[in-house]
Formats: C-alpha cells, sequence, structure tokens
C-alpha cells in the first residue's frame, strides 16, 4: 500500500495552501520593507508544512524518508530567510552584503546537505525508526547527531537575534506603528516555541506535528498585520523614514489631545523625548509652549506661521485631522517647519526694496537738482564775466575766486549728471579708438593746467598699439579725470602716462610723483562721494565722483582698474581694455 489516510492529512494540505497564498500575497508587496524575506520565509514554511503532511500519507519507509528530507529544506529555508526579514524590517539592511550573506547561509546551506545524505553519515541523526501508531506507519528520530545540535544552536542564535532585533525597532518606532511590530513578533514566537518544545520532546500531539500548525497560525496573524495593520505595505515604510529624516517637526495627537507620537526634528526642537512625553496631554508635555498650544488646543486644520518668541524662531504650522481606514476621526498630525531663514530673507528684501526706493527717489531728486542748477549757474557765471568787465581791474582777486567757485560748482552738477547717465544709458557710439592719439589730446587739453602747477607731463607710446572698439568721448573724460586728480595733487612733480598690449588688451597707465594714498583708504577710492581727505585735501575737491566716473566708463568697456600707492610716494593707475569690445 502507497498511501495511508489520517484526517490531518488535508489539515496540513490546507495550512500549506494558506502558506503558498500568504507568500504570494507578501511577494506581490515588493519593494516594501522585509517583504521579499518574509515571502520566502512563507513558502519554505509552505514546504516544511507539504513535507510533513506528504510524510504522513506515505505508506512506505523510503518516500518517507524522502518526504523527511523535504522536511528539512523547509525548515533551514525558513529559518535563514526568517532572520533575513528581521535584518531587513529593522531597518538594518545594510549589514547584508557579500561577506555576511554567505556567513548566514553556510550553516542551513550544510545542514541541508547531510540531510540529504543522513543515512550515510549519521551526523544528523545516529537512528531513525519506524513505528506504527492507531493504524499509522510513522517515522521518528530514535538518536540524534552531534552536527544536529549545531543546526539547533544556529536556529537559535537566529531566532533570539532576531527577536531582539525586532524589540529593539518596536522600542524606536513611532507609536503608531508599533502594534504592527508587535504582532509581527508575536506570529515569530509561536512557530519558535513550537519548535523548542518539539525538540525537547515533548511531543504533546503526538504523532502529529504541531510546527506546522503553528507556521500556519503565524501565518493568520501576518495576515491580519497584513490587511489591518498594512505590514508590508509601503506607506509605513515611508512613514517611518519621513518621522526619522524630514526636518521638520511632526508631533501625532490622538482624539484626547494626547502625544501619540514624536519625530526626532520635533525632539531637537521643543526640547523633549518622545518617551518623555508619550500619551500626556500636549499642554503637559510640552509647557513652554503652553501659548501655542493654548491658541491651538481645538483647531482641527489650518496652516499659519507662529513664533516660540518674539524674536524667533519663526516656523510655518499647519495642522491636519487624522482618519482611520473606516473614515473615522483619528486624531490629528502637527507639522512645523523652520522658515526662520526665510523670514529673514524677506525681511532682508523689504529692506532692499526700501533702500531701493530711497536711492530711486535720491537720483531722480539729484537729476532735477542738477538740471535746475544749470540755469542760475550759468547766470552766475555771465554775472562773474560782466563784473569783471565792470570793476575794470578793481578787487581781482574776489572776482577771480567767484570764477573759480563758479566753475567748481559746475563741475559738480556736470559730475552728477555725467554719473546719472553713465548708470542709465547703455553704451554706444562705438568705434575704433588710437588709445595713442586719446593721450595725446588729453595731455593738450590738460596741459596749461599742469604748467600753472608746475608739474610736467611725459607720455611713453607703445608702437604699433592695437585700436580697442570704445566710444571715444567717455574714454576721454575718463583719462581726463586721472590726468586732473594726478596734476592737483602732484604739484611741482612729474606725470608719465604709459600705453602697453598683449594678447588679448591694451594696458594704460598713469604713474604720478604725488602724496600718494594711505592702504586704509586706497580700498574705497573708486566709491562714489568718498574722498580722501586727510591724503588729498579739499582745496580743489569736488563731489568725490572723479575716480567713480573713470571705474564706471572703464568697466562699461569690459575693462579693468586697478591703483597701487603709498603714502607719500606717488600712485600708480592702470587700465586694461580688451581689444575686442563685450557685449
Amino acid at each position: 500500500m502507497l498511501f495511508q489516510f489520517s484526517p490531518i492529512i488535508p489539515v496540513y494540505a490546507l495550512v500549506a495552501v494558506l502558506m503558498l497564498y500568504l507568500s504570494a500575497r507578501t511577494w506581490n508587496l515588493r519593494p516594501a520593507r522585509g517583504a521579499s524575506a518574509w515571502s520566502m520565509t512563507l513558502l519554505f514554511c509552505a514546504i516544511h508544512t507539504l513535507g510533513t503532511c506528504l510524510e504522513i500519507a506515505f505508506a512506505t519507509p523510503v518516500l518517507k524518508l524522502a518526504m523527511n528530507r523535504v522536511i528539512y529544506v523547509g525548515t533551514t529555508g525558513f529559518v535563514f530567510f526568517w532572520g533575513i526579514f528581521a535584518i531587513q524590517y529593522s531597518n538594518h539592511g545594510r549589514w547584508l552584503n557579500r561577506v555576511t550573506l554567505p556567513l548566514l547561509a553556510i550553516v542551513p546551506a550544510c545542514t541541508l546537505v547531510l540531510a540529504l545524505f543522513a543515512e550515510q553519515h549519521h551526523l544528523l541523526y545516529r537512528a531513525y525508526e519506524f513505528v506504527y501508531l492507531d493504524g499509522l506507519l510513522l517515522g521518528q528520530v530514535a538518536a540524534y547527531g552531534a552536527l544536529f545540535y549545531l543546526w539547533v544552536t544556529y536556529s537559535y542564535i537566529v531566532f533570539v537575534s532576531s527577536w531582539l532585533l525586532l524589540l529593539l525597532t518596536a522600542i524606536r518606532s513611532q507609536a503608531i506603528f508599533r502594534n504592527q511590530i508587535w504582532l509581527v513578533i508575536l506570529a515569530s514566537a509561536v512557530p519558535m516555541i513550537t519548535y523548542v518544545l518539539q525538540l525537547f520532546g515533548l511531543k504533546l500531539y503526538a504523532p502529529y506535528y504541531p510546527l506546522a500548525f503553528a507556521m500556519a497560525f503565524a501565518g493568520v496573524i501576518m495576515l491580519l498585520a497584513m490587511t489591518r495593520l498594512r505590514f508590508g505595505d509601503i506607506l509605513p515604510v515611508a512613514y517611518d523614514q519621513i518621522f526619522r529624516n524630514v526636518k521638520g517637526g511632526i508631533i501625532l495627537l490622538d482624539l484626547k489631545g494626547r502625544v501619540a507620537g514624536l519625530n526626532h526634528a520635533a525632539e531637537r526642537i521643543l526640547g523633549s523625548s518622545e518617551k518623555d512625553v508619550l500619551w500626556k496631554e500636549a499642554r503637559d508635555a510640552f509647557p513652554e509652549q503652553r501659548h501655542l498650544i493654548k491658541q491651538f488646543e481645538y483647531v482641527n486644520e489650518i496652516k499659519t506661521e507662529v513664533a516660540m518668541s518674539a524674536v524667533g524662531p519663526f516656523y510655518e504650522l499647519q495642522i491636519t485631522p487624522l482618519t482611520s481606514h473606516h473614515g473615522e476621526p483619528a486624531g490629528r498630525v502637527v507639522m512645523f517647519y523652520d522658515i526662520t531663514e526665510r523670514k529673514q530673507i524677506e525681511q532682508k528684501t523689504l529692506e532692499l526694496t526700501v533702500e531701493q526706493e530711497r536711492v530711486a527717489i535720491l537720483r531722480q531728486f539729484i537729476s532735477h537738482m542738477s538740471h535746475d542748477l544749470r540755469t542760475p549757474l550759468a547766470i552766475l557765471k555771465l554775472t562773474e564775466y560782466a563784473l569783471r568787465n565792470d570793476l575794470k581791474g578793481q578787487l581781482p582777486n574776489r572776482v577771480d575766486m567767484l570764477e573759480k567757485q563758479t566753475d567748481r560748482l559746475i563741475e559738480m552738477v556736470e559730475s552728477m549728471l555725467t554719473m546719472l547717465r553713465l548708470e542709465g544709458e547703455k553704451l554706444d557710439s562705438l568705434g575704433a579708438v588710437d588709445m595713442n592719439e586719446l593721450i595725446c589730446t588729453v595731455i593738450e587739453r590738460h596741459r596749461l593746467l599742469a604748467q600753472e602747477r608746475g608739474t610736467q607731463l611725459q607720455f611713453n607710446r607703445s608702437q604699433e598699439l592695437p585700436f580697442v572698439v570704445a566710444n571715444r568721448d567717455e574714454l576721454l573724460l575718463a583719462l581726463s579725470n586721472l590726468v586732473v586728480n594726478a596734476i592737483h595733487y602732484s604739484s611741482g612733480g612729474e606725470i608719465i602716462m604709459d600705453t602697453a598690449h598683449d594678447q588679448e588688451s591694451v594696458v594704460i597707465s598713469v604713474c604720478d610723483s604725488g602724496i600718494g594714498i594711505s592702504a586704509e583708504h586706497l580700498p574705497h577710492i573708486f566709491e562714489r562721494f568718498y574722498r580722501v581727505d586727510d591724503a588729498r585735501g579739499t582745496q580743489n575737491g569736488g563731489l568725490g565722483l572723479g575716480l567713480t566716473i573713470t571705474k564706471t566708463i572703464v568697466e562699461r568697456h569690459a575693462g579693468t582698474i586697478d591703483v597701487q600707492s603709498q603714502l607719500g610716494e606717488g600712485s600708480q593707475f592702470s587700465i586694461r581694455l580688451p581689444l575686442e569690445q563685450a557685449s
């Protein structure tokens, strides 16, 4: 007779089918945390149960021994993948690599190989016997071998270590997911305890094998976890990652306003750990923020900005209701994001906008004032000319002083208008400019002023100097400002102008032997309205726009200007203009 029947056989068959169903369902939940490993665990549970079912069903010793090998396949695979599942589910998947995986697999693999040839070596069991019980032929181990206990030790280590990992995960997880993990721990406890009892010979249900039923019971519990608590679903994994890594603070409140969860960012911001505030009312859990809690204690949904104190930090607060899977109210989630930096940027932007408006108003005022001053200055100039003719040589010093100051005021007004024009208009009227010829023009224009000051003008021109594409009038003004400055502050000295070029640019330098500029003023001389009073005096000074205008013109031509100077040793200004005008 090949088969024998027992009422327990169809029960085992149903258990195996349930295991296969749970395995397939869990496999479809990939890539959720631990889903693939748990699917394989259930698959090997199905193999173990099926082997048990067929071992009872077969009535010949040879087939029973073959099914015993199938049971070993299920057992070794179950233990191995259970350990993998615990590692993955506890967020330690990084432990699994090319070194640790073979180490975890070596004992189950060796045990399986030894089980396939158990009669040849007797290392797993020394004796296997067949007995009749209640009319059924059953096989059982009469004496275990030495390596069997190595396998049992390995199994214990894997189960205990997995338990510890899951317990640690349950403790550290957010409270909203702990019920799920406790079900996982319960599901693993049932087959483990049953396995231990079976190993120690407490066969309360002999000749039937309770381990298969224990695994089926664990599968049912896991099915409950999957359907009711969404075990294996990607959402809890995502929520867990958000709780751990999001920069904003998150607080979970139940229907009674008690703290049901707190992420790391909220712990840091509020200065309280989750274990200290869990299941406390919010007002008692966070006494320092009681004024905010009182304001939003009964608010179910809102998005606003709040401040921890009058000076910050500032947070964007969002309260959202939570509902259960059945659509019933379950609590609230409170999220707050630090917007202090954003508020500071907004404040600076507002200040900058106000400053820009103020500058625009000031520019408009200067423009109108400068244009309006032209008429009275022109009248003043004509009056000075008429006075000189009417006085016929009388009071010459006073008339000369009037002429000088009138010219100075006219120069100031023209400087302001020039600065406004350079900042408001695009560069145009470009043409090929010979810098040697332009410098000669500047020297001729200011030779008389230099003679009056006792200053010598010298020009060392570069032969075959390339032309530059530029606005001639603007460059003439820029160089004139440099030469006039040098004349004013180099009385009795010498001013040397040089031109040079390389493959990319033309270089013009203006070097004087005047009083120089101190190091503290040197970085600021190109700033508008900046005057180096201590170094250069104010007797002949204007508004402090000459060098600013020069720098603006040079930069409009995509060039650069720099200065080298030491107090008492003169100054050297160098302008570098590109041979190709930048757009």
